[in-house]
């Protein structure tokens, strides 16, 4: 079996968490290493897969990126995609602000970064220790808020 056809989890595949268009089309061999590869396996245990079991099909936009296509793409220098610890996603079937208020509500992260309103999805990343940073994307930057500004501004806004 080809390393990218490695189940991570029941529906999550290390090749899906390391394809990139852009790596592809630059020649850059995008392949993470087995610490990076363990962390991958512990994003999906933890984030993607919950949210996959409760919304349905999942699309990964960027999971892991070497130094080479993060700086390619204008990646963070500490960019937890570096480290396999972080995705960026849609869930074309479902409400992704309401994704949102569930991860809140269900899953321990470090980082959940909206840019619904700006390109339509989310960025989730994991350590050691819950953090629960939140940032909201507008017109390309990103503006740090208070967790529980973020949860109530968001319900409010999604539920009502």
């Amino acid at each position: 079996m080809s390393e990218k056809n490695k189940k991570m989890t029941a529906n999550f595949t290390l090749g899906e968490l390391t394809y990139s268009r852009t790596a592809i089309s630059n020649n850059i061999r995008n392949i993470p290493n087995a610490e990076q590869i363990k962390n991958l396996q512990r994003l999906c245990e933890t984030v993607l897969q919950p949210i996959r079991d409760e919304f349905g099909y999942v699309i990964i936009i960027s999971g892991f990126r070497n130094a080479e296509l993060n700086s390619l793409v204008g990646g963070s220098p500490t960019s937890d995609h570096l480290h396999g610890l972080a995705a960026d996603f849609v869930c074309p079937d479902s409400d992704m602000k309401k994704i949102a208020i569930w991860i809140c509500d269900y899953l321990d992260f470090h980082q959940l970064i909206d840019s619904i309103d700006e390109r339509g999805f989310i960025h989730i990343s994991i350590h050691g220790k819950k953090h629960r940073e939140t940032l909201v994307e507008s017109k390309k930057k990103y503006h740090k808020i208070a967790f529980e500004d973020y949860y109530n501004t968001i319900k409010l806004k999604t539920i009502g």
